[in-house]
């Protein structure tokens, strides 16, 4: 349950962040994300691994309905 209200959230949360903007221009943005790792059914023992990942992203709108985007995505190293 707990993770089901997360996921809610983290989707009300990029959704409302998605409001058409009416100028055209430019937007910069960036995003951090962590991953947590942990798996005990390994015939060598418990595998645990954690790590930090990053995504940097500038857009150009030309109107109301056209944009283009780029995106950098680092997602770390497992």
């Amino acid at each position: 349950m707990k993770r089901t209200a997360m996921v809610v959230l983290l989707g009300l949360m990029s959704w409302s962040a998605q409001a058409a903007q009416d100028v055209p221009g430019w937007r910069v943005g960036a995003a951090a994300s962590f991953s947590d790792f942990e798996w005990d059914d390994d015939p060598d023992g418990l595998i645990k691994d954690s790590t930090v990942g990053v995504k940097l992203h500038v857009q150009y709108q030309f109107n109301n309905w056209l944009a283009v985007e780029g995106a950098y995505h680092n997602t770390g190293d497992f």
